[in-house]
C-alpha cells in the first residue's frame, strides 16, 4: 500500500478504490 504518499492523495487515491485505508 501507498503509506509515502502525502494524506490527501493517499487518501484520494485509497478510498477510490478499497477505502480510508491510507488512513
Amino acid at each position: 500500500k501507498v503509506f509515502v504518499l502525502p494524506v490527501e492523495a493517499a487518501t484520494q487515491v485509497r478510498t477510490s478504490k478499497t477505502g480510508p485505508d491510507a488512513v
